[in-house]
């Protein structure tokens, strides 16, 4: 799994929940980071911020669906802290994204947002 914040809190938080369920985990500090290790290796899932200062969740879900290789159909889920109004769940489904979380994510809800582990 791959966990991408700028929010270097957040992605620590979720990052160690994963690996309490027994995921491999690596993190990127920002989405231009992500982008670099997808195009690297394949992850079985993927924790996306929606939004960045330069390039974000969004914009690289829309560009990993849009491509064909390893990463192509990975589970995204993307976590925000802005309002539904302003970002909702309807736009991070709309870029390809599989799963959508409000910030603070509650370990439960982050938990029920992964897929079922087969080759993890």
């Amino acid at each position: 799994m791959l966990v991408a914040s700028g929010d270097a809190p957040t992605c620590r938080i979720l990052a160690a929940h994963a690996a309490r369920r027994g995921w491999k985990v690596r993190t990127a500090r920002d989405i231009a980071q992500a982008w670099n290790l997808l195009l690297e290796q394949p992850f079985d899932a993927v924790v996306l911020e929606c939004r960045g200062p330069r390039f974000d969740g969004l914009k690289l879900t829309r560009i990993l669906r849009g491509m064909s290789g390893p990463n192509q159909h990975t589970w995204i889920v993307g976590v925000t802290a802005l309002h539904p109004r302003i970002l909702g769940e309807a736009d991070c489904l709309r870029a390809g994204m599989d799963r959508f979380l409000l910030k603070p994510v509650l370990r439960e809800e982050f938990f029920q947002a992964l897929p079922e582990r087969s080759t993890v």
